[in-house]
């Protein structure tokens, strides 16, 4: 997790683990980079399991570059 990164300052952490991605289950890291690749909207909502718990991570990108496809998480 690079530390200017949107998901940092959404609060995702080293060791975290994605299990979904704007609902849709993720199987894997490579999964998750497959589907954080092809993400165009704005807000991206992650199940994250860490320390034990599952919470909710709302990741806000500042600007979407003209409906590319968003940087991974």
């Amino acid at each position: 997790i690079e530390t200017a990164s949107p998901a940092a300052k959404a609060g995702l952490q080293v060791g975290d683990v994605i299990l979904e991605i704007n609902h849709q289950a993720v199987d894997g890291p490579e999964h998750a980079l497959e589907l954080s690749r092809s993400i165009k909207q704005r807000d991206v909502l992650l199940r994250v399991w860490t320390g034990g718990r599952c919470h909710y991570i709302l990741v806000e990108f500042e600007q979407i570059n003209g409906g590319q496809p968003l940087p991974p998480l």
